[in-house]
């Protein structure tokens, strides 16, 4: 009985950009998307940016196709930190390309997008707090099949209000 022996490089799952699982899922007829999973966070001096790819599956390589775009307050940009994104740009809220200082929004790219990977650490710093409402997101990236992902513009979730009257638990004393 004759069969084939296919090898693949790298001394564990994780240093594969293909990997066992993906083959599987190849063998089986599934769907080789990225799935990604954008966290945009607003805190006190700007809003952190986290993605995750929760598949198997990587994208291209690209510099232009693979991004998450972060839409801002009206021109509060002091300064953007691409972290483990590879590079950023910015835009007006038309999508024209424009100076930090007068943009709304942050397109954040990365050239690969790998198997399970985590980009993190990314920052737009702001002139003075966000607000409440801030800041809708939206992804793009290309599979390594050829198939285009993108997401429409989303909100992260709304923080939840503590309830009116209840106060907090102040902490216990210690005694000795």
């Amino acid at each position: 009985m004759k069969g084939r022996l296919v090898v693949m490089d790298g001394s564990s799952e994780s240093e594969r950009i293909f990997t066992l699982a993906a083959l599987s899922d190849v063998l089986l007829g599934r769907p080789l998307l990225p799935e990604l999973r954008v966290t945009v966070r607003p805190e006190a001096a700007g809003v952190q940016i986290r993605v995750e790819n929760g598949s198997v599956h990587a994208s291209v390589v690209s510099r232009t196709t693979n991004w998450v775009e972060v839409d801002l307050p009206s021109d509060h940009i002091s300064d953007v930190q691409p972290g483990g994104f590879d590079r950023y740009e910015v835009f007006d809220a038309e999508g024209r390309p424009v100076t930090p200082g007068r943009a709304t929004r942050v397109r954040f790219y990365e050239t690969l997008v790998g198997p399970l990977e985590r980009i993190s650490g990314a920052a737009i710093l702001l002139r003075g707090r966000p607000p409440a409402d801030c800041c809708r997101f939206r992804s793009h990236v290309l599979a390594a099949s050829g198939t285009e992902v993108a997401g429409d513009w989303s909100a992260p979730p709304v923080a939840p209000t503590p309830t009116p009257g209840k106060s907090a638990p102040k902490p216990k004393k210690r005694t000795r």
